[in-house]
């Protein structure tokens, strides 16, 4: 399930809260502040703690170029100097907000650069990032004082500010590791702007999965202890065309037919075009292999039915992937490469039309001859040329 919390503690702060929601999502996907990404790190005064700026950099290394990354990092500059920037940043607008580093139930590192004292100085009114903190505690929602009651978060106070702070907010409720944190900060990274996923709750539950795929039961408290503050179904306003989906490719007698969905650009109009890339593996390299844009939904690769290409052997097999561009040039991520199916030749009579693992031919031996030919006759009867 897809979970978020709204922590509001009046009718008021419920309204400021879906209020905020509700002008992020009509806003159009200006290219503007939206390509900033604010990217915090703690200092280093333990060897491991060097992971702070590591998984900065990590997550830098997975955003587009059209992406602007702003590190604030305070292992090169004085707390107050961090502290300004923040500031400063956050009040121009940025899509995401990243720290990694030590964190108490209202601050951002022992230096105390980002606290809950510190939203109400904000002056960010329309401009809502979604803030992550790879930290501990920061969403401890639960937090009651013997002497003060109960004491807000700083993901509360973000949520709760009325015309400023931020739209959501991912944020440990509890002590967390750098091991589990760094795991699933890059995979959160990697489905925003890797898998064009842009949906909160979709993002943050695929990133969690992958933590999961890659721990003990460590990493299963990690994973409960991180919670979205904010709505799961509100999508990340990226400005970028999406990544065209239902991705094809079938080897013809004339090259490779390659077939997509049409795509959108952020705003939900159509794209202008759209680029096809070729590589000789599935993880690449890539290359484009069109020279004007597309601007159909369907690509004939004429040198695509060579590669590799021996007697009745149906040639080797190419990987495609498609992007989709927006009318100022902007490009999507990369689709997922695929294979063709291949026409095989039977090297006398008729030929047969076989799907084959990778898209490569499928050898016809004895028994297996019949019931390829069978699976055969039935896909080219749904497929016919």
């Amino acid at each position: 399930m897809y979970i978020g919390r709204l922590p509001a503690q009046s009718q008021a702060q419920a309204q400021s809260m879906v209020a905020k929601i509700t002008t992020y999502e009509q806003g159009t996907h200006q290219k503007d502040w939206r390509q900033n990404v604010l990217l915090v790190a703690d200092d280093q005064n333990e060897d491991y703690e060097a992971v702070f700026e590591t998984m900065n950099e990590d997550a830098i290394a997975l955003l587009p170029s059209k992406m602007v990354p702003l590190r604030g990092y305070l292992e090169y500059s004085t707390a107050a100097a961090i502290a300004n920037f923040i500031d400063s940043s956050i009040g121009a607008g940025a899509l995401i907000v990243n720290y990694s580093g030590h964190g108490g139930l209202n601050s951002w590192a022992t230096e105390s650069i980002f606290a809950n004292s510190d939203v109400a100085d904000l002056d960010n009114s329309g401009k809502y990032p979604f803030v992550i903190s790879m930290s501990c505690l920061t969403g401890n929602f639960g937090f009651v004082s013997a002497s003060q009651g109960a004491v807000p978060s700083l993901a509360e106070v973000l949520l709760q500010a009325d015309a400023e702070g931020a739209v959501a907010a991912l944020m440990p409720t509890a002590m967390t590791t750098t091991a589990g944190q760094h795991i699933l900060n890059t995979a959160l990274f990697e489905a925003f702007f890797s898998d064009d996923i842009r949906e909160l709750g979709p993002a943050i539950l695929s990133a969690k999965q992958v933590l999961l795929a890659n721990g003990s039961a460590e990493y299963e408290k990690i994973s409960q202890t991180f919670l979205l503050f904010g709505d799961p179904a509100m999508a990340l306003k990226i400005p970028l065309p999406r990544m065209p989906t239902g991705v094809a490719a079938y080897r013809e007698n004339n090259g490779v037919r390659i077939e997509w969905n049409a795509a959108l650009d952020s705003n939900g109009n159509a794209v202008a075009g759209y680029n096809i890339y070729r590589a000789g593996s599935p993880t690449g390299p890539y290359s484009k292999i069109n020279t004007a844009l597309v601007t159909g939904t369907q690509f004939i690769d004429t040198s695509g039915a060579v590669v590799g290409a021996g007697s009745g052997s149906g040639g080797g097999t190419y990987y495609y992937g498609v992007t989709s561009e927006d009318g100022d040039g902007d490009e999507s991520a990369q689709s997922l490469g695929v294979s063709p199916a291949s026409i095989v030749s039977s090297g006398g009579g008729g030929g047969g039309c076989f799907i084959g693992a990778a898209g490569e031919s499928i050898s016809k031996q004895g028994l297996w001859l019949v019931v390829l030919l069978t699976v055969g006759l039935a896909l080219c009867y749904r497929h016919p040329r």
